[in-house]
C-alpha cells in the first residue's frame, strides 16, 4: 500500500473515532475525494468530504480549489483538508468564508491525542532484528508477571 493511501487509513479511524460513519473512496479518479463522513448527530449531521495529503510540504491552493468543486458536486456540507503538513498562504486566503476547514500536521497530531490514535508515520513498523537475537544486549527486561506456573 502507498503511504497516501496508509495516512488515508489513519485519517478514517481518527473521523470515525469522532462520531461519524466514513467510507474510503477508490484508488484512482477519486475527484478530490479520499474520505466520505457521514455524522446524524444534531447540529453536526451532514455529509462531508475530505481530502488527505501526507507531505513533506505545504499544500497549494490548486487542491482546495479541487477540493471545493468536488464538496458541492457531492453536495457535502464541508469539504476538509487534512495534511501532514502546511498550506500555503493562498491556500488559507482561499478558504476563507468558505466551507472549508483546513487541519495541518499539528491540528492533526492534536486531534489525534485527543481521540486516542497513533498519528500516521508515528508507529513502529518493524522490530529491529537485532532485538530479536537470543543474545541481544540492547534489552533489560525490567520486571515480568506471568500467570503461567511453567514460565
Amino acid at each position: 500500500m502507498n503511504k497516501g493511501k496508509e495516512f488515508e487509513f489513519e485519517v478514517c479511524k481518527l473521523v470515525e473515532m469522532m462520531g461519524f460513519e466514513v467510507e474510503v473512496t477508490g484508488y484512482s479518479q477519486d475527484g478530490g475525494v479520499d474520505l466520505l463522513a457521514v455524522n446524524t448527530s444534531p447540529l453536526v449531521s451532514g455529509k462531508y468530504v475530505i481530502q488527505c495529503k501526507a507531505l513533506n510540504k505545504p499544500v497549494g491552493e490548486p487542491v482546495l480549489r479541487d477540493l471545493f468543486g468536488t464538496m458541492h458536486s457531492h453536495q457535502a456540507n464541508k469539504g476538509i483538508l487534512i495534511t501532514t503538513s502546511t498550506f500555503t498562504a493562498a491556500t488559507l486566503r482561499f478558504a476563507q468564508g468558505k466551507p472549508l476547514e483546513l487541519i495541518d500536521g499539528k491540528k492533526y497530531h492534536d486531534l489525534c491525542e485527543q481521540y486516542g490514535v497513533t498519528p500516521y508515520g508515528s508507529a513502529v513498523d518493524s522490530v529491529s532484528d537485532e532485538l530479536l537475537k537470543p543474545d541481544c544486549d540492547n534489552v533489560q527486561i525490567v520486571s515480568a508477571k506471568s500467570t503461567d506456573r511453567e514460565w
